[in-house]
């Protein structure tokens, strides 16, 4: 027998609001800005090199988590919102129905 689906459009938009947060988190580090800094007093060694291949990895994949984060927010928001019109219209049809409403 399979388990029942339940939805709580409330923590849908709960865990879009925390992920929201932890993608602005992320693009506010500027991890790679700061490791860029760093280059300068390393310019000319092997490990310079190195360092700014870092920086740059680092804010691309920085900017990649943002935008997956804030994308699947988004999503977890638009699910919440569905589900609760879902639910309306069903409950407003089968209380028709029912001639409750």
């Amino acid at each position: 027998m399979a388990s029942t689906l339940r939805v709580d459009p409330s923590r849908l938009v709960a865990a879009a609001s925390s992920e929201a947060d932890v993608a602005a988190f992320v693009a506010a580090m500027a991890v790679g800005q700061s490791l860029a800094g760093a280059t300068a007093s390393v310019s000319q060694l092997r490990s310079g090199v190195a360092i700014e291949f870092a920086a740059s990895a680092l804010d691309d994949v920085s900017a990649v988590i943002h935008d997956e984060l804030t994308s699947h927010a988004a999503k977890l928001n638009t699910a919440a919102e569905t589900y609760r019109r879902t639910d309306e219209g069903l409950g407003s049809r089968l209380g028709r129905f029912a001639g409750t409403i």
